[in-house]
């Protein structure tokens, strides 16, 4: 029977001889109702509404949904909806491509990148020579040098050839390997390089290499609106529409944004990378590949990036830690990323947890005032994951604060207009 409540809220639990759910030397016991911190959060319109799971290798130990698919609160929130992941793609997507064709031998992470995209030049003779140097490490580190190129969404009448001419044009800031530098583009090549070394479309590789055996069933670009449960992300006509505007002029398939999913089918790849590689009787990925791609960037003192991954926080010193939404209880070594749309998925290899939370922050809120909530609310429900395991110790993450709860800055808003009139 199809639950169509306001609130889902399915605790799944395994009891011991004192009633509580065992996860390794911890216990789940929601002492923390996160189901009043998901109220609050869509009261201060951080979000219309989200889905949380979180679990070990082999058990879900939450998996709750709250809030509806807009602000009118016409159609609630459900465990098997749609969420565009944005930045996510990053990880479950691209970066799990590249770590099966290196297991294959196909590529290695030395690899020059002209190697396979030898168009990768200029747009001078300079630019042409640093970039022989970027390898698919750099690209994965986001230490290439290369610079966001958004000259392309406003390419209107380009062919997708012309799209993908105007990126490789794109001129480096940095020498290869010089500094970090955060950058979509890294991953838009290596989802192309995916294509180049697989000869396949990336989503068709995806879906047949990786969705597919791992059986992640609602997972793929470009759902389109005849998929029933997609909540829609910054507007009701942008239904199955990537929010991307990069993502979106290469027609929605591409190494950094685009991919779609649901709780259930990230559940099964966060406990795919738990259960080192396997997931139920089905080997994806060798424990030593894992391994490799989720251990931070020692070259980089001070960065917190792995191969593709981002980690929770860099425990050196006088370093910034920035990754508010993995919560203040997580280790530093926990893998993670964070999706522009308001996704972020934190899995602990340490102490063997996940925690994947997928909202629609931008959802008709184009004020960033009011993004801030969604900071803050995030933060504070990934936390109170660990502290329903029993984790007090807090980390180094800061504590986000709060700003004006949403009621107070239309009020503020309107009392500057009736000034000012």
């Amino acid at each position: 029977m199809k639950i169509t409540m306001t609130i889902l809220f399915t605790i799944l639990c395994v009891f011991s001889s004192s009633g509580l759910l065992a996860v390794q030397n911890y216990h789940y016991q929601p002492t923390v109702d996160i189901n009043q911190l998901f109220q609050q959060a869509i009261k201060d319109r951080a979000f219309p509404g989200g889905c949380l799971v979180a679990g070990t290798k082999d058990r879900v130990l939450i998996k709750q949904c709250a809030g509806y698919h807009t602000y009118k609160k016409e159609t609630p929130v459900q465990i098997e909806d749609l969420f565009d992941l944005a930045s996510m793609t990053k990880v479950v997507a691209t970066t799990t491509a590249i770590m099966k064709l290196q297991e294959q031998h196909k590529l290695k992470l030395s690899d020059k990148i002209v190697q396979f995209l030898p168009e990768f030049t200029g747009p001078d003779r300079k630019q042409s020579e640093m970039k022989k140097k970027i390898t698919i490490a750099h690209l994965l580190h986001h230490r290439s040098g290369i610079q966001d190129n958004h000259a392309i969404t406003r390419l209107k009448s380009a062919t997708l050839n012309e799209r993908w001419e105007c990126l490789f044009k794109t001129p480096l800031k940095y020498q290869p390997g010089q500094k970090e530098l955060y950058a979509d583009l890294n991953f838009i090549l290596l989802g192309k390089i995916v294509e180049r070394v697989s000869k396949e479309s990336l989503d068709h590789y995806l879906a047949s290499t990786v969705f597919t055996p791992l059986g992640l069933r609602n997972t793929s670009f470009n759902p389109g609106v005849s998929h029933k449960n997609i909540v829609p992300t910054y507007s009701k006509q942008s239904l199955g529409m990537v929010h991307d505007p990069i993502s979106r002029s290469l027609g929605g398939v591409a190494g950094h944004a685009g991919l779609f999913s649901t709780v259930t089918d990230l559940q099964y790849f966060a406990q795919m990378i738990l259960n080192q590689g396997r997931h139920n009787s089905m080997k994806l990925l060798e424990a030593d590949t894992i391994t490799l791609f989720t251990q931070r960037d020692s070259s980089s003192p001070g960065s917190t990036r792995a191969l593709g991954w981002d980690t929770a926080y860099s425990p050196y010193k006088n370093t910034k830690p920035h990754q508010f939404s993995a919560g203040q209880y997580i280790d530093p070594d926990a893998i993670g990323h964070t999706g522009y749309t308001g996704t972020s998925i934190w899995i602990s290899p340490t102490q063997g947890i996940y925690v994947i939370l997928l909202t629609n922050r931008v959802f008709e809120n184009p004020d960033p005032a009011a993004w801030r909530q969604d900071r803050y609310w995030r933060q504070k429900i990934n936390s109170a994951v660990w502290r329903n395991l029993g984790f007090t110790q807090k980390n180094a993450l800061y504590n986000e604060p709060l700003v004006k709860p949403y009621s107070q800055i239309l009020a503020s808003a309107a009392l500057h207009i009736k000034k000012n009139k």
